[in-house]
């Protein structure tokens, strides 16, 4: 089996969303069992380490699901097998006819994107919804809630703006996610790994405050209003969707992030199939994993807060998510296209390839 050809399936499976454009998978091609194995790389878990994990397992998921899809159109037949130690998934893979040229499947994968513009609000038509809600059926678990009334879009933009407030409040984690930001690329740099400036659609005055001002002692960000004027943008960005996509998860183990990651990202896609742009804000399940495993000192700051009253509220807003465990949650709608995309880094650079007993770069 060529190398090329596991390449050219990574592009497509790297091509997945991961939280903040970390990209923290890690391949390893093994060419005499043919198989593939998928792990995290830890050098790209920032701390708080258990929030990051967490969102790396949902990466892994997506890129998972990716490569699945991909492989038929590149002659491959790719089929899930038990992960050893250490692995977060594993696929085997075999020939298969397929098609040279790259169908629409593939295209699909290379269009989906994140949009954090605002959107124009407008009402999914109930043959869209239906179509959304087929394509993304429960499994294993892990099931999906499509919100399109209006009501309960404005009552969750209001939670969704508390939540955001307290986290950004953190300074563990606002020091985090600031990190991420390629203040060191120009603003409109399609950067490899982070977020591109651009790709935030913020005001370049708040941007520069942020880059500039960040190195003051945390209360003070919040007594000058910039965590809060952060905040106030996600109630704004969540009015303006046409709907709200919320997975749940019955299961709490590890393994459950990763098949989660899978059913996100068939939603990203079915959405992205019906033309909508589509934007993650998963403070509620961030703050959901922080309560249940975060570390001893960032839990304690979360539950001093009514962090866990609001997610009781936001989730009885959603008919059937019950007690079950935030996964994921994104907005959709109608949108002008990202000012700029954030790029990805070069597969060889997240590959190993099995040489004995050994492996090294592709």
């Amino acid at each position: 089996m060529r190398i090329e050809v596991i390449e050219r399936l990574l592009e497509f499976a790297t091509s997945a969303p991961s939280g903040d454009n970390a990209q923290p998978w890690r391949f390893t091609f093994d060419p005499e069992e043919r198989s593939l194995a998928i792990g995290i790389e830890e050098s790209r878990v920032d701390s708080p380490k258990a929030m990051w994990r967490f969102i790396a397992r949902l990466s892994v998921g997506a890129a998972l699901e990716n490569l699945i899809r991909a492989a038929p159109c590149l002659g491959l037949d790719a089929t899930l097998v038990e992960p050893r130690p250490g692995e977060a998934a594993r696929v085997a893979l075999q020939r298969s006819p397929g098609s040279a040229v790259p169908p629409d499947e593939l295209a699909l994968l290379e269009r989906r994107t994140t949009n954090r513009k605002a959107y124009d609000g407008s009402a999914v038509p109930s043959g869209t919804a239906a179509r959304l809600r087929d394509s993304t059926p429960s499994r294993c678990g892990v099931s999906t809630h499509w919100i399109l009334d209006r009501a309960r879009i404005e009552a969750m933009a209001e939670l969704m703006f508390r939540m955001d407030a307290t986290m950004y409040g953190v300074r563990a984690i606002w020091k985090s996610i600031e990190g991420r930001i390629r203040f060191d690329r120009p603003w409109d740099d399609e950067v490899g790994l982070g977020l591109s400036q651009g790709s935030l659609e913020q005001p370049r005055l708040k941007l520069w405050t942020i880059r500039n001002l960040g190195g003051l002692p945390h209360s003070w960000l919040r007594g000058i209003g910039l965590v809060s004027a952060f905040s106030r943008r996600t109630r704004a960005l969540v009015r303006s969707a046409s709907g709200v996509c919320y997975l749940v998860s019955e299961d709490s183990r590890a393994e459950a992030d990763v098949r989660a990651g899978r059913l996100l990202q068939r939603a990203w896609l079915a959405l992205a199939a019906e033309g909508f742009a589509t934007h993650p804000m998963n403070t509620i399940a961030l703050m959901e994993h922080v309560l249940a495993h975060g570390e001893p000192e960032i839990r304690s700051c979360v539950e001093a807060t009514p962090m866990p009253r609001w997610i009781r509220e936001f989730k009885a807003l959603v008919p059937g998510a019950g007690e079950r465990r935030s996964v994921f949650l994104m907005r959709f709608g109608r949108a002008p296209t990202p000012t700029i995309r954030n790029g990805r880094l070069p597969v060889p650079s997240v590959l190993s390839v099995c040489t004995g007993a050994t492996s090294r770069r592709a």
